[in-house]
């Protein structure tokens, strides 16, 4: 069981590892600070497994290697470490530290929105991803509607974006070349009871 976080205290990257282990929750690092991750809910988590099926049937003959939401992201500029719902990386993944439970050469993030996670994850998580040099996409799905949206790095300032909301519609990502059906990321998902 972790020690109760207090948000007065800074933590070194050591301590975060360490409190981390001894966690039965996934907790994430931000400058000096430890936030737990909310617990998902079940729609969450199955949109989250379905994009991850996707996209590994879409990359099984490719270079690219798809990671769920245990691998961590190390995000040096500001020293976090956070967590993806679903993460790609191009050809091999670039380890922090020798830790094979930490990368830091994401090609491509997925995130599915939560209520209590959406104004982070498009906004500050976001704008941290964009500070690695490897990232290229992020797609973000929403749980209560049909709707994805994708952002695709043009040049180090400008993104291109693409938002499809119909379970009829496919949703391109240029960063790996793979056209997603919306009704496979949300397959199994009453979205008319939502």
């Amino acid at each position: 069981m972790v020690a109760l976080l207090s948000p007065e205290t800074t933590y070194s990257i050591e301590e975060y590892f360490e409190l981390e282990a001894q966690s039965l929750e996934k907790l994430e690092y931000f400058d000096g600070k430890i936030t737990k991750m909310p617990g998902a809910s079940y729609v969450h988590n199955r949109i989250a497994t379905n994009v991850l099926i996707a996209l590994g049937n879409a990359l099984q003959d490719s270079h690219f290697e798809v990671s769920n939401s245990d691998t961590k992201i190390h995000i040096p500029t500001i020293e976090s470490f956070v967590y993806p719902d679903a993460v790609v990386i191009c050809e091999k993944p670039l380890f922090y530290q020798n830790r094979v439970d930490t990368i830091l050469n994401p090609l491509l993030i997925v995130e599915v929105l939560s209520p209590s996670t959406e104004e982070y994850d498009r906004g500050e998580k976001f704008y941290l991803y964009r500070s690695l040099p490897s990232f290229k996409e992020y797609v973000v799905v929403h749980q209560k509607h049909a709707l994805v949206s994708a952002y695709f790095r043009l040049n180090e300032k400008d993104w291109r974006t693409e938002d499809v909301s119909s379970l009829s519609e496919t949703i391109h990502l240029q960063s790996i070349n793979v056209t997603l059906k919306l009704s496979d990321l949300y397959r199994g998902i009453d979205l008319s009871a939502r």
